[in-house]
């Protein structure tokens, strides 16, 4: 028996119960602890014939081997009660079929018994193969745990991703604050050099209309000459 897996099995022995025997089988305790379960009710109706077949589940992780002859389960009979004071052979020598059914009289009485031909050794069995389903739930559980684990490693490459686009985000946010101090300083430095050319120019435009007063000055002191000297000046 394979991990997690059923597998059926009948006895060797062939049951005839007469309709006032009843059975209960159940698996051994050897088989429970190694962790097989019996997969069927225990109760035998009265009247079964043929030989007793159930699925037995293999629900470790190990796997446990079962062979022909192996004792694996156990079985006990219960006398029902008595519906006629008849013994058994009479009530079935008595018996005459009515449909599906079979009648007996005993007296006033008249019981209606169930038959049942022989049932042969697995003649239950589906004609499709039976698989636990605990083997497609440990096949969907590894499944999600790989889903699961693609998740985690994609959330993982993600946040080392945006890690990163945010660490690139910030030197280049403060490579673009030192340019703006950088060019901040710069322009500073430019207004102040404007500023001192400007008062140069002040300076240079004062000496320029003191030169003009000079030149002024210089001309009316030329013309005052040549007045004095109308010959030796020119015209103008």
């Amino acid at each position: 028996m394979p991990p997690n897996s059923i597998v059926f099995v009948s006895i060797a022995e062939s049951l005839d119960l007469p309709f006032y025997i009843a059975a209960r089988f159940n698996l051994r305790v050897e088989w429970v602890y190694k962790g097989i379960l019996l997969g069927t009710g225990p109760q035998v109706e009265p009247g079964f014939r043929g030989q007793l077949s159930c699925p037995l589940y293999n629900l470790t992780n190990y796997p446990h081997k079962i062979t022909r002859k192996d004792e694996f389960a156990t079985i006990d009979f219960e006398r029902t009660s008595s519906f006629v004071r008849d013994s058994p052979r009479k009530v079935l020598d008595g018996m005459r079929q009515e449909g599906k059914l079979f009648a007996y009289e005993s007296g006033e009485k008249k019981f209606l018994l169930f038959t049942q031909r022989p049932m042969k050794a697995l003649e239950k069995y589906p004609p499709f193969r039976v698989v636990s389903s605990l083997v497609q739930m440990q096949r969907e559980l590894a499944m999600w745990r790989k889903i699961g684990i693609a998740i985690v490693v994609s959330f993982f490459a993600l946040t080392l991703t945006l890690l990163n686009f945010h660490n690139q985000l910030l030197r280049d946010t403060v490579v673009n604050i030192r340019d703006v101090i950088e060019t901040k300083d710069r322009v500073a430095n430019s207004q102040q050099d404007i500023g001192q050319m400007k008062g140069q120019l002040v300076d240079e435009q004062k000496a320029v209309v003191q030169l003009q007063d000079e030149l002024r000055k210089t001309q009316q002191q030329v013309r005052d000459l040549c007045q004095q000297i109308p010959r030796s000046c020119p015209s103008k």
